[in-house]
């Protein structure tokens, strides 16, 4: 089976995606509905420090439920199982401390895998109808900003 990972609607770190283009379907989609008298709520969503609060173990749950699985899934898991945390300042090092929730800084992974965790945001939101096209659509998505569209 084919998996199509990424939803459509997010446009955050992916390739010839820009915040631009989002900007644009929303206006657009506005437009159409402003035109046909349709009444249209828009919710702007941004979350704060949505990287450092992505739970590992629904991070991980998440990729294997969307069929990320194999050598990947062990690397990914790998990196996230069980982590621990120092402080260093001059020559002493503290105690380690674990923690279970957050994307990496600064890894490569963690755009992707941020994406990956979220991709299931609008899969119970109604969606709104856009005249002129065939698809309903729940809102748009560019990395952790979130539009949400209502009737």
């Amino acid at each position: 089976m084919k998996y199509k990972l990424i939803a459509k609607e997010q446009a955050g770190f992916r390739n010839f995606e820009e915040c631009v283009a989002q900007a644009t379907t929303l206006y657009e989609i506005a437009k159409r509905r402003k035109i046909k008298n349709l009444q249209t709520w828009i919710c702007f969503v941004d979350y704060s420090k949505a990287y450092d609060r992505v739970p590992h173990m629904t991070l991980i749950h998440k990729l294997r439920y969307i069929g990320i699985g194999g050598k990947i899934l062990n690397v990914i898991n790998g990196m996230y199982y069980d982590p621990k945390i120092a402080v260093r300042i001059d020559d002493d090092i503290s105690e380690p401390s674990e923690y279970h929730c957050g994307v990496r800084q600064g890894c490569p992974d963690s755009p992707i895998l941020f994406d990956l965790y979220i991709n299931d945001i609008f899969s119970d939101i109604l969606c709104v109808d856009v005249p002129g096209l065939p698809n309903r659509i729940p809102g748009l998505l560019f990395a952790d900003d979130a539009v949400v569209l209502a009737d």
